[in-house]
């Protein structure tokens, strides 16, 4: 029988068919929980603790006995946590008190995360009160003691099993393994089998409740053995990571049932976050106490960046009324901030809302942080500047408020050592929160350049949040750009594009990065082609620049981009110059960048002009022919200001046919290269070079910089320009590289953006014997083409 797979939305679905039927009916869920549910509560899972040991293991005993061991005992090296009880015994064989103060001091500094706070709101508040448990830890109860008023019935010995019966108003744990101080089970005679007296609990529950199985590999023998012996619910949700598919064992137990399901989940946090939703629970009343400031940091943190994640639809309606409902029940200025900043849609007035509740607590600090983000968004930096600073001096021990001004410094204020410092702060006061690890680390690389600390920081943050993306996209970026590690990185950027709620900014940047260097490119293109328009058009870092699209070839998006730009600002010139440039070298319609650049205003803000200058200069020289005002406005007046060394050279090169001073800024350009973040302009450089160096018949020189253009790119166009440059000055090649221009054209690959007009002029006075095929090339290479199979190339080629 083959075990439905349902995803996140499909299973929500379903709960919430069941809960509405309830109340006529007697159908409730308990949860069964296994390491991976405490994994972003800084407790580490059997496996990574197997990993841990077995390594030790082998550090510790001479190789041939340490092979023996491995052999008797059956351990597959692939998949060590199925043998987490025999590395166990092993590791600790010597002395059993160092077995249980390695676990302890695992535990100690544990918190529980946002997932258990959920979880705690269902136990206490619903009739789905039961938690069957083989881990060790006290996250459960702690949870229950810290955000809700019940006292749960916590059996954490065998001893106690009579007492495990499920109670209507009391939640019930169960932890067949023991709890951390009753001498827990991990060796494998105790692991593989379950003791008899929790046989009988463990029916009655299952009579009653319908399992819901979320981070619990199947690893041990005692309660697997068991679940696939005993009568259970023919309803059975098994709850997985599409990193840690399951396993033949645990299809052939579903199997048994029928009615089970497989459900890939993000994680134990995003599920108990959709199921919040569904069990209707007021989060503000009950996550969120002041008398856990700590936690009150790390649990609204949480909470923020999962909704975001998940990205829910917030709520437009009602939002006032909510508010004042909220601030008559007593709810804190805590609770207040989550609903704003985390449910209320951002087409609702947010600071009429926020004024609202500071009438009430004035010195919120939270509330007033909020209260200065929306004012900095709003470019009321005045009011922003004011609301910081009273969120500051009453909020100093808030890390969020911290992080929150750290960036208001640094991206609006341009302070860049004060950012550093608040930056800092909030680390320090929150050093395992990985959301502020990666902003530090990320405002280290782009101001300070303090590549050491900025990849502590990185893989500190993968260490503290191993069950999201971002970390490993952004230090997948930080090895590609910095370290110059290239396959390392792609593996970093793999992992991250595994995860099902992954940002349509940062899957646009993994796809545009395996493009490029041709790497993963199908998966890149599935993962592309899975992005909506929406997604496309209102993703925040795609509109600021339109080069991940003209690498995916998607030329509608990028038209359909610029187009709503316009639309919402007719007289911003930065929009104007994007769509300009956008018809004169992609769809080569000169009337429609004409028409658009002459809307361009007069004056333009220094700000807006640095991010569009090299196309404002090439536009004056395509269009106007202005050669003198584009090298102009290359050459900034302000002094350490960088000069655009590429377009310069390309103005120089194409417009003005001044070899030498071409040469001087592509050569400056080079000199400066280490300072930048190199991704397209090496290759830029070189080619232009080549393309230099064959105009002015310095051929030798030409094609020494050619063969370094070429070892500088795999992005399919690029390739077939540098092919022609071949074809066109090298006659030794012309045979090959025109058979490389036609199996590339054929396969739909296109350049539109690059220009050849002038060589041909050249060629042409020169009579070229093949100026005519090389003309109808030139003009095949640069037409405007969106194919869909511009990427394939022939397996036997």
């Amino acid at each position: 029988m083959k075990i439905p797979s349902i995803n996140t939305k499909e299973f929500i679905g379903i709960i919430q068919d069941i809960l509405s039927t309830a109340e006529y009916g007697d159908r409730k869920f308990c949860f069964i929980l296994g390491a991976g549910a405490s994994r972003n509560s800084n407790i580490p899972t059997g496996i990574e603790l197997a990993a841990r040991w077995f390594q030790e293991i082998e550090q510790r005993m001479s190789f041939p006995n340490f092979e023996l061991w491995v052999k008797d005992a059956q351990i597959d090296k692939t998949n060590l946590g199925s043998k987490y009880p025999e590395i166990y015994l092993k590791r600790f064989e010597m002395d059993k008190q160092s077995a249980f103060d390695f676990l302890y001091e695992a535990m100690r500094d544990a918190n529980p995360s946002i997932g258990y706070a959920i979880l705690a709101q269902v136990l206490a508040n619903t009739k789905n009160n039961v938690v069957i448990t083989t881990n060790f830890d006290s996250l459960v109860e702690q949870s229950l003691y810290y955000y809700t008023s019940k006292k749960p019935l916590v059996c954490g010995h065998e001893s106690l099993s009579n007492y495990a019966r499920p109670y209507a108003d009391r939640p019930l744990i169960i932890k067949i393994h023991r709890d951390l101080f009753y001498n827990p089970f991990s060796e494998p005679h105790q692991v593989n089998t379950l003791a008899d007296s929790w046989k009988n609990p463990l029916r009655k529950v299952f009579d009653q409740y319908i399992p819901i199985v979320i981070g619990y590999a199947g690893n041990d023998g005692s309660l697997m053995d068991y679940l696939t012996q005993v009568d259970l619910p023919d309803k059975f949700f098994w709850c997985y990571r599409k990193s840690n598919p399951p396993d033949k064992r645990i299809e052939e137990l579903l199997s048994k049932k029928t009615d089970p399901y497989l459900v890939e989940i993000a994680g134990f946090d995003e599920i108990m976050y959709e199921l919040l939703q569904i069990f209707k629970l007021d989060l503000l009343d009950g996550i969120i106490k002041k008398r856990f400031e700590i936690d009150i940091n790390k649990l609204t943190v949480q909470y923020s960046e999962i909704s975001h994640r998940l990205g829910h639809e917030k709520s437009v309606e009602g939002t006032t009324d909510m508010v004042n409902y909220l601030m008559q029940n007593n709810s804190d200025p805590v609770g207040l901030y989550l609903y704003i900043d985390v449910f209320v849609s951002d087409k609702v007035d947010k600071l009429f809302l926020i004024n609202k509740t500071l009438e009430r607590f004035p010195n919120a600090p939270l509330l007033l942080s909020l209260k200065a983000k929306i004012s900095s968004e709003k470019s009321d930096y005045d009011e922003a500047e004011t609301c910081y600073n009273l969120a500051i001096k009453y909020g100093e021990n808030y890390p969020i408020v911290l992080n929150h001004y750290a960036k208001y410094l640094e991206q609006h204020k341009h302070n860049i050592e004060l950012a550093d410092k608040y930056y800092s702060k909030s680390v320090v006061q929150m050093p395992t929160e990985a959301s502020f690890l990666l902003d530090y680390a990320n405002f280290l690389r782009r101001n300070k350049r303090d590549y050491d600390l900025s990849e502590v920081l990185l893989k500190s943050a993968i260490k503290y949040s191993p069950d999201s993306y971002e970390p490993y996209f952004f230090y997948g970026l930080f090895l590609l750009q910095v370290r110059k590690e290239k396959e390392t990185s792609f593996n970093y950027l793999s992992k991250a594009l595994e995860y099902e709620n992954l940002q349509a900014d940062h899957a646009l940047i993994i796809c545009t990065v395996f493009v490029y260097f041709e790497k993963n490119i199908e998966v890149a293109l599935e993962a592309y082609k899975a992005l909506t328009m929406d997604m496309k058009i209102e993703n925040e870092a795609a509109e600021q620049d339109e080069g991940v699209f003209l690498i995916m070839r998607d030329y509608g998006t990028i038209e359909k981009i610029l187009l709503k730009k316009i639309d919402k600002e007719p007289s911003n010139p930065n929009h104007l110059i994007r769509i300009a440039w956008f018809y004169l070298t992609i769809q080569k319609n000169e009337e429609k960048a004409r028409r658009f650049y002459n809307l361009v205003p007069e004056t333009i803000d220094n700000k807006i002009i640095k991010e569009v200058i090299d196309k404002k200069a090439m536009l004056l020289c395509e269009l106007y022919q202005n050669y003198e005002e584009a090298a102009r406005i290359l050459k900034p007046k302000e002094p350490n200001a960088e000069n655009d060394y590429i377009t310069l050279g390309l103005i120089y090169k194409n417009f003005l046919g001044d070899f030498e001073q071409a040469n001087y800024f592509y050569n400056e350009y080079l000199n400066k290269q280490s300072e930048k973040e190199p991704f397209f302009s090496e290759f830029l450089i070189f080619a232009n070079l080549a393309d230099l160096h064959f105009y002015f018949d310095k051929v030798n020189e030409a094609s020494a910089f050619l063969n370094k253009a070429f070892g500088l790119t795999t992005y399919l166009d690029s390739i077939l320009c540098l092919w022609f440059y071949r074809f066109m000055y090298e006659p030794n090649w012309r045979a090959e590289a025109l058979s490389k221009i036609y199996e590339l054209l054929e396969c739909g690959v296109r350049n539109p953006s690059w220009e050849f007009r002038y060589n041909i002029i050249k060629l042409e006075e020169r009579n070229h014997p093949d100026i005519s095929l090389i003309k109808r090339l030139s003009k095949r290479i640069t037409e405007y083409a969106d194919t869909p199979t511009w990427y394939k190339i022939e397996e036997n080629n």
